[in-house]
């Protein structure tokens, strides 16, 4: 029996079976990330920010409406399509399309990392005479203190002519 080579064709069996079993491992964790938190509610806020850009391109006057989200986004408007973005370094964004009544072009982030608080804002839609874009709003909480997700409603000031929801 020839058995010239047999402990090398061992150890590289068993390295190329750690190796697989390391890349596995790799895809299970990206795959459970994508379907849990941040990645599994991109979707569901795409299709509500549009149906919210389009609900606020019918209403007449000025409104304000602040949008709390539990996670870190990047939200961008524009040509027709509401994109949203995590945080992540790795990360396909979300689409939806949305009528597009006004021009907006904006893409905006609702947290702020640079700091040692590490926040996460809401966002901020503003329709003013007949003008509407998007802004980070002020409702600012610690990232591990946010609670709630979707829209917040909230009584407003009808002195300054807006009507916060």
């Amino acid at each position: 029996m020839n058995k010239r080579g047999m402990t090398e064709s061992q150890l590289l069996f068993i390295t190329y079976l750690m190796i697989n079993v390391l890349i596995l491992l790799g895809l299970l964790f990206i795959t459970q990330r994508e379907f849990t938190g941040a990645g599994a509610l991109k979707q569901y806020i795409a299709r509500d920010v549009s149906l919210l850009t389009n609900t606020l391109s019918a209403v007449n006057g000025n409104i304000i409406v602040n949008y709390n989200t539990k996670y870190p986004y990047e939200l961008s408007l524009n040509k027709g399509l509401s994109r949203i973005k995590s945080d992540r370094l790795v990360d396909f964004p979300e689409k939806y399309p949305y009528i597009e009544i006004y021009n907006i072009d904006s893409s905006v982030k609702n947290y702020d990392f640079t700091d040692d608080k590490k926040q996460i804002c809401s966002f901020r839609f503003v329709k003013e005479n007949n003008n509407m874009g998007i802004t980070r709003g002020f409702t600012c909480k610690n990232k591990e203190e946010f609670l709630g997700a979707g829209g917040k409603i909230s009584g407003g000031d009808s002195s300054e002519g807006y009507k916060v929801v």
